[in-house]
């Protein structure tokens, strides 16, 4: 018979695999070895290749792309590392002197590794290739990670960069990198002729992403707090632009931002999303409570805001998409707190018998006002009312193992010690004890209770987004995706709902990725033709 204790662990992984949370999609992939090219460029044929495509001949451009990539390969090494000497490009007429435009992209003096994308195959995680063909070679760069970009994770920032190179003067060639998600750049002039911008958008996502999906656990990050706190925060994962619209995701429970990558992947096929909107994920450990992990995302969309400013943003909007129980941590960032102190406390703020950063942070939880840059949001398969899922009597195994963060422990025992002047019997429940994520999921949960009636702002945007596991055979009002009732992720005030064929993770549906694509392009005047809008950039084998 096992031990009660082991027992218990094994009785519990189970319950929370089963029957709440949200997928995490693993992405593996297989980088091939980049040798420095180190045979001469056949300048002569490289130039006439050039002056044939200014022409219009597009049956060379596969050729020119290929000499791009050797250029690439042969200068990569050095100039990622800074070399003092002036690059040169060894062709079969000797060494010349090459040019580097980096104009086209976000701080080139902090890219440390530059990448051909033939070398990346992404075998899993990813059913998709957004990749458009045309001219010049496709690469992913890496920005490091700086003190004065601390916005990016700690294994760096990988996006998107094609290469041309320019030989009007065969002999002084310049490279030219270009940011080929704006629109600007879909297509490349030469004489009287344009042509498509040669992209991979899916080798810098499944790229960074792959960097990333180490810190983050799905099911640790449930359970241990504090090994995985030290990761939590709101992290960009696409090229800083001050013109473009920052959108945050957020994934829900025991889950993490690499349950976003088929759905970034699949939504940066659409032009507009890619030259309108910058991607930030906020990634946290899923176990501890919802205004806790409310509080500290509020902080860290500041932070942002913050940090936008600094750099020159032109753009004081910021749409949030968050699936699951994101939507609960993300929902009062729009919302005001008015009121909620009191259901929770006795005696205001300064009268609180706790040292003063731990009054800020119950402020932060129990008494905040709506960030005004937020003027949209999208609930995919949100909680509002909670789920049954977390109502049943087994489910509360999981508590047992759980880590709530230590600090809120501690602060909780304090509280406690003096319960009866300072916390109203629902502050009992909510910060006395500190309950975890999946008891707040309850139905019946203090929390939901407290900040399910609050009001949704005018001045926001709205949209629902559902899933119905089992389609047209269940009426809407009727339906479940599985762990969330229609009823519960149903609200009033939404400039939209859509209920789509699918289980709880309705947010990896195409006709989900498709709405969200709608909404996004709708929210800048813009409204895609066809679904996905470019179809070029999709490979429909891979379906």
């Amino acid at each position: 018979m096992l031990p009660r204790f082991t027992f218990t662990w094994l009785l519990a992984l189970i319950i929370v695999i089963s029957q709440v949370g949200c997928a995490k999609k693993h992405i593996k992939l297989k980088q091939g070895s980049i040798a420095p090219f180190k045979e001469p460029i056949n300048l002569d044929l490289a130039a006439a290749y050039w002056l044939a495509i200014k022409h219009g001949d597009e049956s060379v451009i596969e050729p020119y792309n290929e000499v791009v990539d050797q250029v690439v390969s042969q200068i990569s090494f050095r100039m990622t590392r800074r070399a003092a000497a002036p690059l040169t490009l060894k062709t079969n007429n000797g060494d010349l002197p090459l040019t580097i435009d980096t104009a086209g992209i976000e701080t080139p003096n902090h890219v440390d590794r530059v990448i051909p994308t033939y070398a990346i195959r992404v075998k899993k995680g990813l059913r998709s290739d957004t990749v458009v063909d045309g001219l010049g070679a496709p690469l992913v760069v890496r920005q490091k990670w700086t003190p004065k970009d601390s916005m990016i994770a700690d294994t760096g920032l990988w996006y998107p960069v094609t290469a041309v190179l320019d030989l009007d003067d065969p002999y002084r060639p310049v490279m030219r990198f270009l940011d080929p998600t704006l629109e600007e750049n879909t297509v490349y002039t030469l004489g009287e002729n344009s042509f498509p911008l040669s992209a991979d958008y899916t080798a810098s996502i499944a790229r960074d992403l792959f960097d990333r999906q180490t810190q983050f656990v799905n099911l640790s990050g449930l359970i241990k707090y504090e090994k995985f706190s030290r990761h939590m925060g709101l992290f960009r994962i696409s090229a800083f632009d001050p013109e473009k619209i920052p959108v945050i995701l957020i994934h829900g429970l025991k889950s993490t931002p690499n349950t976003w990558n088929n759905t970034l992947n699949e939504m940066m096929a659409d032009p507009i999303v890619r030259d309108r909107y910058e991607f930030w994920t906020f990634g946290y450990p899923t176990g501890a409570p919802i205004p806790f992990l409310s509080a500290t995302l509020r902080d860290e969309v500041q932070q942002m805001l913050s940090y936008r400013r600094s750099r020159g943003s032109l753009s004081n909007r910021v749409t949030v998409i968050a699936h699951s129980m994101g939507g609960l941590i993300s929902k009062p960032l729009t919302q005001s707190g008015d009121g909620l102190w009191e259901q929770v406390f006795k005696v205001p703020a300064e009268e609180l018998n706790v040292p003063v950063r731990d009054r800020e942070l119950l402020s932060d939880m129990f008494d905040f006002q709506p960030i005004p840059e937020i003027d949209r949001v999208v609930f995919l398969a949100v909680p509002h009312q909670g789920s049954p899922k977390a109502d049943r009597p087994n489910v509360m195994v999981a508590e047992w193992i759980i880590q709530a963060p230590n600090h809120l422990v501690s602060l909780g025992k304090l509280l406690l010690m003096e319960s009866d002047n300072q916390l109203t019997p629902v502050g009992r429940e909510i910060v006395g004890r500190v309950p975890t994520s999946v008891q707040q999921l309850s139905e019946q949960s203090a929390a939901i209770k407290l900040l399910s009636p609050l009001p949704l702002s005018p001045t926001v945007t709205y949209h629902s987004i559902i899933g119905n596991e089992k389609g047209s055979r269940v009426a809407k009002e009727e339906s479940s995706d599985g762990v969330v009732q229609y009823a519960s992720s149903s609200i009033s005030g939404v400039a939209s709902e859509r209920v789509i064929k699918g289980k709880h993770g309705i947010h990896l549906e195409r006709e989900a990725i498709e709405e969200l694509v709608r909404i996004l392009n709708d929210n800048v005047g813009n409204s895609p033709d066809t679904p996905l809008a470019d179809a070029r950039a999709i490979n429909p084998e891979r379906w």
